[in-house]
C-alpha cells in the first residue's frame, strides 16, 4: 500500500562513492546513461508544458495583446514560466507586449503601462506571496482592481494554488483569475474513472486526510516504475531503458507516454478560477483540463540519477540531486 512520507535530508547532492586514502568520503559525479538525454521520466507537467496551456488558455479567452509579469527574475521557477510562455505567445500568433517589470519600476507603473497599451491578457510568472513570492503581483492585482476595476485577463501558474487561498487574501481583486497547475482538488472533473475509484478506495485507508491533490501523480509514477522493472533484465540500465517506453492506457490520470527526454505526452494541465463567493477554504473547482504535448527538449537539468519515486518523477540511484527533488512535495513509499 502506498504511503506518504518527507523527503530525506539531501545536505550531498551527489551520492557517496567508496572511501578515500585519508579516512574521508569521496563525492562521485551523477551521470545519466548514454541510452536518453535523461534517465528519469515523470508523470508531473514540467514548468514549460504548464506555460504553454497557459497561452492556450488565453487563447481560448479571446486575448490578443498579451504580457508576462516576471515577478522575480532571479527566481529559476519564476523564468523559466516567462520563457516557456513567452514561446508558446508567439507560437500562437498572440502579440507579446513589453511593460515595465514590477520588481523593478513599481507596481504602479507596470500597471499604467498594462492599461495604455491595452493588454488583453498577463500571466503572473512566480510565486503567491502565501508561497514564499515577494508579494509585488499582490499589490498590483490591487492597484489594477482599484482604478476602475482590472478589466483583463489574469493568468497564475501553480504556485498560486489553491485558488481558495487566493480568494481569501485578495478578496475582489482576485476575483475570475485563473490558475493553472497539476493540483487534484475534484477528482470527479478531472481523473478518469480509475482515479476516481483509486482516491474513493485509497481515502478510505487514510481517515480524516485528504489524499487528492498529489496523490493520483504519485500512484501514476509508482506504476510507471514497476511496469519498467517488470519489462527489464533486472539491471539499473534496463530499468531506465525502459521507463521511457512505458505507455499507461486509462491509468489513474489518464493515458499517456513519455517524449525521449522523459516529459509525459500529452500532458493534462486543469484550470482553476477563482470564486470570492465560495465558502472560505472550499476545496478548488476544476474550471477547465488542457492537454498539450511537450516538446522533445529538455526542461531542467540532465544527467541525474536517482533511486525511488519523488512526487511524481520516477529516478534511479540511491540519493536524488537538489535538482531532482527540489520541488517535489513528497517520497512515495511502498510497503
Amino acid at each position: 500500500m502506498p504511503t506518504l512520507q518527507s523527503p530525506p535530508r539531501c545536505s550531498n547532492p551527489a551520492p557517496l562513492s567508496k572511501p578515500a586514502s585519508e579516512g574521508g568520503w569521496r563525492l562521485r559525479a551523477a551521470r545519466g546513461p548514454s541510452l536518453s538525454p535523461r534517465n528519469y521520466v515523470r508523470t508531473y507537467p514540467a514548468d514549460d508544458a504548464q506555460a504553454d496551456a497557459d497561452a492556450a488558455l488565453a487563447v481560448q479567452l479571446g486575448a490578443k495583446r498579451v504580457a508576462v509579469i516576471a515577478l522575480d527574475p532571479k527566481d529559476s521557477y519564476a523564468t523559466s514560466l516567462a520563457h516557456g510562455f513567452t514561446r508558446a505567445v508567439k507560437a500562437r500568433d498572440l502579440e507579446l507586449v513589453r511593460v515595465a517589470s514590477a520588481s523593478r519600476n513599481g507596481v504602479g507603473t507596470t500597471a499604467a503601462q498594462l492599461r495604455s497599451r491595452r493588454v488583453d491578457a498577463i500571466l503572473l510568472a512566480g510565486l503567491a506571496g502565501f508561497s514564499g513570492g515577494n508579494g509585488r503581483a499582490e499589490q498590483l492585482l490591487r492597484t489594477l482592481d482599484s482604478d476602475g476595476g482590472r478589466r483583463m485577463i489574469v493568468i497564475a501558474p501553480d504556485g498560486w494554488l489553491p485558488a481558495s487561498m487566493v480568494a481569501e487574501q485578495l478578496g475582489t481583486a482576485a476575483q475570475g483569475m485563473y490558475i493553472s497547475g497539476a493540483y487534484v482538488t475534484d477528482p470527479e472533473h478531472q481523473l478518469p474513472s480509475a482515479g476516481v475509484d483509486f482516491i474513493r478506495e485509497f481515502s478510505a485507508t487514510q481517515p480524516d486526510r485528504v489524499v487528492n491533490q498529489f496523490t493520483p501523480y504519485a500512484a501514476a509514477a509508482t506504476e510507471v516504475l514497476l511496469r519498467a522493472i517488470a519489462a527489464s533484465d533486472g539491471t539499473r540500465l534496463s530499468v531506465i531503458d525502459q521507463l521511457f517506453k512505458v505507455r499507461i492506457e486509462n491509468g489513474v490520470i489518464g493515458s499517456f507516454g513519455f517524449t525521449k527526454t522523459g516529459d509525459m505526452t500529452p500532458a493534462s494541465i486543469p484550470v482553476f478560477r477563482v470564486d470570492t463567493s465560495r465558502p472560505p477554504g472550499a476545496p478548488d473547482r476544476v474550471f477547465q483540463v488542457i492537454e498539450v504535448t511537450p516538446p522533445n527538449q529538455p526542461s531542467a537539468e540532465a544527467g541525474e540519477q536517482c533511486l525511488g519515486v519523488v512526487h511524481s518523477m520516477t529516478f534511479l540511484d540511491p540519493w536524488p540531486t537538489a535538482s531532482c527533488w527540489a520541488r517535489s512535495r513528497a517520497f512515495l513509499k511502498l510497503r
